[in-house]
């Protein structure tokens, strides 16, 4: 606000303070209806009698009359100079998250990324199923005759057999030996266990344990013995197979 003395405008509001503090206050609040009006109309102006707590508001801005001899002119609305910037003031709290956005369209395509290096070698695979049999193949050509081979024996003749049996008692083992007649060979032979006075029961505790060619092929020997003791009698009979072998 400025001051300076003048005379009052037409239009006059009169205030007046029982005491200093008010008188202050009332002029406090007519300065504040002012501003207001100010705001839309522009620089207000008044007189104001310190003694008498008088004020005189000017309506007319552009009135060039003075206030009378002793009163204060005071104007106002009227926008001063921008004062310096204020210091910055405290963060504020964080505020709270925001919604969740709505899912963006697709981005573009990246270009195609460099080949990688080759990978190690993968398992071995298990082995497929056998495949279907093929298709006989064409007849092949005759091969040469081959060289006529050597005269082979011939073979076995005089084919015969002999038998030889042990004694007839209760000793075990017994062994018994059948031979072919002199110049021949034994091809086969064979044993069998014959009862005595023992029983087909008690013969089944008598095993034949050995039965063979004998080292030089001219005769068939076997054995047999009681696997539990019977008390009776048995035999061994063996038989040979002989030929004369070329």
């Amino acid at each position: 606000m400025d001051g300076d003395d003048g005379n009052p405008g037409p239009r006059t509001v009169r205030w007046r303070a029982i005491t200093g503090l008010v008188g202050g206050v009332l002029v406090l609040a007519l300065v504040g209806m002012g501003l207001a009006e100010a705001g839309g109309r522009g620089k207000l102006v008044a007189c104001y009698d310190a003694e008498d707590g008088i004020l005189r508001l000017i309506r007319e801005p552009g009135l060039k009359k003075g206030c009378p001899k002793g009163w204060v002119r005071i104007s106002w609305g009227k926008q001063g100079p921008a004062g310096p910037t204020g210091a910055t003031g405290p963060q504020g709290p964080a505020g709270s998250p925001g919604s969740d956005g709505g899912q963006g369209p697709p981005g573009l395509a990246g270009p195609t990324g460099a080949t990688g290096s080759t990978g190690p070698a993968g398992l071995s695979g298990s082995v497929g199923d056998t495949g279907p049999t093929g298709a006989t193949g064409p007849t092949g050509a005759t091969g040469a005759t081959g060289p006529t081979g050597s005269t082979g024996s011939t073979g076995i003749s005089n084919l015969g057999s002999v038998n030889s049996s042990s004694a007839t008692d209760s000793v075990s083992p017994k062994t018994t030996t059948a031979m072919c007649p002199v110049g021949q060979t034994a091809i086969g032979g064979g044993a069998v266990i014959v009862a005595g006075t023992a029983t087909a029961a008690q013969l089944a505790n008598v095993a034949l344990g050995r039965s063979e060619p004998t080292a030089t092929l001219d005769g068939w020997t076997a054995t047999g013995w009681e696997t539990d003791p019977i008390g009776q009698t048995w035999r061994i009979t063996v038989t040979v197979l002989c030929a004369d072998v070329t």
